[in-house]
């Protein structure tokens, strides 16, 4: 019995010995048996000049780079792309690659925000690979015209264009191109101007962009007149392949022209002679 112990005694200790020796191995070794990739990023900016725009963006040249795994969970992150200066070592598994510049707001003047998103990719034990990520900018531009006869005949004038959670204000002098998330966009447009007794008037004109897409610029020109009393919204939408106008004026209403049913109209007042203003400002005219 006793030389079936101490056998089973040496035996444990060369195991144990082993082990430890094994252990030693891999820690040596720790990228052994992992798969390898390299990150390669690519930034499309030459979107209808709009990259002229991205070389004035604060931190556009900061990129925050993030590998998942199949199940979504993020396994490597990188809080800028430079810091990435070799191969990344990478359990065998399914993966992919996203790519962002750090710069992401709701609504923000001349601030492109770029994404990109790598296809899913199956890394094997001991194999190098290549991710390619190509960013394109994932949000939308408006930028705001004046007509003449807006800067002529107005006193005072702005447009708020604004999604849910961000809004910007182009004045009489903005001449900045504004970004903003892909949301529907909401402008409003406030023209100020003197009655002709003096008094302060207002002239407010709206229009939506229901679907905004990325990459694209939406152009809002305004026009207005004091007056004939017409004004209109008119937004050009600029990109390569189409060009789509939107036409807002004072006339327009969401439910479609057609006759006025009973009850439709209530007149309460009538001035058919007005003596303080001209006849064109204050006498009532409705057209069906």
């Amino acid at each position: 019995m006793k030389r079936i112990v101490l056998f089973c005694s040496l035996a444990v200790i060369l195991l144990s010995t082993l082990f430890i020796h094994s252990c030693k191995k891999d820690d040596d070794n720790p990228s052994e048996g992992k798969g390898k990739i390299s990150i390669s990023i690519g930034i499309d900016i030459d979107v209808n000049d709009i990259s002229k725009s991205f070389k004035s963006t604060n931190q556009a040249d900061r990129f925050r780079v993030l590998i998942y795994n199949n199940s979504g969970e993020v396994v490597l992150e990188f809080e800028d792309a430079s810091d990435i200066t070799g191969e990344i070592s990478l359990d065998p598994g399914e993966y992919y690659v996203e790519v962002h510049s750090d710069n992401f707001m709701p609504a923000a003047f001349e601030n492109p925000y770029y994404f990109g998103k790598s296809e899913n990719f199956i890394l094997e034990r001991e194999e190098h690979r290549t991710v390619t990520v190509n960013c394109e900018m994932a949000n939308c531009a408006v930028s705001v015209a004046y007509s003449d006869n807006i800067k002529d005949n107005f006193s005072d004038y702005y447009t708020i264009v604004s999604i849910e959670g961000g809004s910007l204000t182009f004045g009489m002098d903005e001449s900045r191109t504004g970004y903003f998330d892909l949301k529907p966009v909401t402008i409003i447009a406030c023209l100020e101007y003197s009655l002709t007794e003096g008094s302060p008037a207002v002239k407010t004109l709206s229009g939506t962009i229901e679907n905004p897409q990325a990459k694209k610029l939406y152009e809002v020109h305004l026009d207005a007149s004091v007056s004939d009393g017409q004004a209109a919204i008119i937004i050009n939408l600029d990109e390569s392949i189409e060009n789509e106008i939107i036409e807002i004026n004072e006339t327009d209403t969401s439910v479609a022209p057609g006759p006025i049913g009973y009850g439709d109209l209530l007149i309460t007042e009538i001035m058919y002679d007005p003596s303080a203003i001209s006849d064109t400002e204050g006498e009532f005219n409705y057209k069906i």
